[in-house]
């Protein structure tokens, strides 16, 4: 069972600012399950993770400007008049994990496959669209891709063998936005890495969100090839001080330095 480094990371940052606060993980059968009872608790805020990013937006009386472009929120914040507003910070995060990792603010010229489409693909589309990149969505399921990619003005494929050259046009960057490869043992297979039938080049930037394992099958058969790669672990953390700004209204990283 993978759990998430989000209450580690927001809780620290509780105790380094000397808050009364306390970030626990909620199991659920659905969003809206959750809202009721973070209703009756009294809660101020909630992160919102897999699968519930998009009905989350059902769920709320208000929708953030970035987050209602998305079409996914991962943070919904109690407001003034007690009503919940969705918001989301993965795009932030994302955005600011890319550009360290690129060292790059645009992506003028540059071709991006992005593969799946579920509500963190919808974060990762609409930054490469902000930075000016030409993407193509690769997604097992079609139909899903299509609502992606016609989301932002984007290609879309399915994700198969047979469309290995569409891929091999793409893939000046390639973003692994899925959660294949997350309980692998190291092993690369069609269970456990999403471009099994891929040969990198050497020439490709990956970029996998997956963080936990470090490095999953489709990182290592990057890396082998000479490929530039990164996790999610800073995705992770930049949204997750978004996320704090937004619960605390203080700013998470002015404690580091404390």
């Amino acid at each position: 069972l993978k759990v998430t480094l989000s209450p580690l990371l927001h809780n620290n940052g509780y105790r380094k600012h000397g808050m009364n606060r306390v970030f626990i993980p909620l199991p659920s059968t659905s969003f809206a399950e959750s809202l009721d009872f973070a209703e009756a608790a009294g809660l101020d805020g909630m992160a919102v993770t897999v699968p519930y990013k998009a009905d989350a937006l059902d769920c709320v009386a208000e929708i953030d400007r970035e987050a209602g472009e998305i079409g996914a929120s991962n943070t919904v914040l109690r407001i003034e008049d007690g009503t919940w507003i969705g918001l989301n910070t993965d795009a932030y995060g994302f955005q600011r994990a890319l550009m360290e990792f690129l060292g790059v603010k645009k992506l003028r010229r540059r071709r991006v496959a992005i593969i799946g489409a579920g509500g963190a693909a919808h974060a990762v589309a609409y930054v490469i669209k902000q930075m000016g990149g030409r993407a193509c969505v690769f997604n097992r399921t079609l139909p899903r891709a299509r609502i992606l990619a016609e989301r932002f003005g984007f290609s879309y494929t399915e994700l198969s063998e047979e469309n290995r050259e569409t891929l091999e046009r793409y893939a000046d960057i390639i973003i692994q936005t899925t959660n294949v490869g997350m309980h692998s043992d190291g092993t690369s297979s069609k269970e456990t890495n999403p471009l099994w039938f891929y040969q990198f080049q050497g020439t490709e930037w990956l970029f996998d969100i997956i963080y936990d394992p470090e490095e999953t099958p489709i990182m290592a058969a990057a890396r082998k090839a000479g490929c530039p790669v990164t996790n999610g672990l800073a995705m992770l953390k930049y949204q997750a001080y978004r996320q704090f700004k937004y619960f605390t209204g203080v700013d998470y990283e002015s404690a580091e330095s404390e």
